[in-house]
This record gives structure tokens, sequence and C-alpha cells, in this order.
């Protein structure tokens, strides 16, 4: 295996998925190297959160693989797909609402441990995660009491507890203030720090192109461009499937939000 080739971390390979005799998906193919920042961007209903549903497990596809370091994990289980080294984040925060930020960082070490340890996880790991996230403060608070902001950062938290090597964020920035939202780009680069691989959905195009190494763009489930985040935000293509028509010279080269 060549040398750039062993870099690759994630890779999918014409992956259909159809729901209700509706195409979903179609023929999508990616890779996602070792380290990298990669986000996939497109307007509603393009197939983002199917797509990452589809590298969980969550959803099989009607055709194509997903191979994750090698390996194909196009039929595992999702907890199959957790323990192998894979985690992520949902739009919409599930914290155990009544369990401290604290507690919900130990279920995320318990559940990484693949259960086969009974004994509680330590609260000391917990804390460390919860510090790595910039929720120290709140570690004996209930997750119901936290803010939108705090909710999201705690799922990255109890995400992280899994120890994954690849981590998938879903609409980190969504709803947050500017200033939330400059933290969650801190977040997001000290996460590479760390040695993650890190893919990303977010509308908040703005945070996109300033952590990313790459684009990719969907729409009607359909990979339409993919490169550099310079490149795909003034492609002709991209521009339309957010404004449903392409820009006037005059207008290209502007960073849109959707």
């Amino acid at each position: 295996m060549a040398a750039a080739e062993a870099q690759i971390t994630l890779a999918l390979e014409n992956v259909d998925v159809v729901m209700d005799s509706r195409p979903i998906l179609s023929s999508i193919s990616l890779t996602v190297e070792k380290r990298s920042i990669v986000s996939i961007i497109g307007p509603n209903g393009a197939g983002k959160t199917t797509l990452f549903n589809v590298i969980c497990g969550q959803v099989r596809p009607c055709a194509g693989r997903v191979i994750h370091e090698s390996r194909d994990i196009t039929r595992s289980q999702p907890h199959e797909i957790c323990h192998g080294g894979i985690s992520r984040t949902f739009q919409i925060p599930r914290p155990f609402p009544e369990m401290t930020a604290l507690e919900n960082v130990q279920a995320g070490l318990w559940f990484g441990k693949g259960c086969r340890d009974r004994r509680p996880p330590s609260a000391t790991a917990a804390a460390e995660l919860l510090e790595v996230v910039g929720l120290a403060h709140k570690e004996r608070a209930p997750a119901r009491e936290l803010t939108l902001s705090e909710q999201r950062r705690l799922e990255v938290a109890r995400a992280l507890g899994t120890r994954p090597r690849l981590l998938l964020l879903d609409e980190i920035a969504a709803g947050l203030s500017p200033g939330a939202i400059r933290h969650a780009v801190e977040l997001v680069l000290a996460l590479r720090e760390r040695g993650l691989t890190l893919l990303i959905i977010d509308h908040f195009l703005n945070l996109t192109a300033r952590v990313s190494d790459r684009l990719i763009a969907l729409d009607e489930g359909k990979l339409i461009v993919e490169g550099k985040p310079s490149d795909v935000l003034d492609s002709p293509s991209v521009i339309a499937s957010y404004l449903g028509e392409p820009l006037p010279e005059a207008g290209r080269g502007t960073t849109y939000g959707g």
C-alpha cells in the first residue's frame, strides 16, 4: 500500500441510500485523511445527516461500502463501530438530563470500554475531558441546567469518552452566539491537536471555512464538488444549491451561510 493510501482513515465507496423509494444518497464516494478536518456542507435535505448515520451504522446503505482504517464496517452494528474508534455528536444534544455533566461523561467512558468492566469509570478521567471542552466548572451541574452551547460541548466530551480516533460533529455551532462559535472553532482545532480526525456538518460556513482542510458539498444526495474551502465556497454549483441560482460575477467570493 502506498504511503498516501496508508493515511486514509475513512473511505466511502459508491454509497447509495434509498428510503420509501426515494434516493437519499446517490453514488457517494469520498475519503478522509488521518488527522484532517473535513466538513460536509449543503442545504437542508442534501443528505448530510444520513451520511453520518451510514458511517455510524444507524442506516444501512442499499449499495456501496464504508471502510474505516482498512476494515469494511458497512454491515457492522453501531456499538461495534463505536468500539472500533468512531464516535459522533448529534444535531440536537442528547444528554442524560438528570445526571451531572461528570456522570454524563462517565457514561461515555463506560460505554467506550464495551461494558466489560463493572467498576464505574474514573471520575478523574471524566473531569479531564470536561476540562478539554471547557466545562470543568460545571462538572456537578445537572445536564438539564446547561446552556445549549454547554450541552453541545458536553456531547463532545461524552463522545471523547469512547476513545474515538474519528469524531463526527453534527451542527456543533447551530444556534450559538458569535462568542460561543469562536469557542467552537478553538475546540475543533484543539481536538485535532489531540490526534483526532474530524468530520463535521455545520450550516455556519464561516466556521467550516476556518477550521477545515477540505469541504465536501452535497446537494439532493449527490456529491457536487469537493476541495479547498475557498474553492468550494466560490463554486457556482455550491452557490446555486444554497441560493437557487448562480450569483452574478460581482457577487462571487462572498462568504454566505445557510
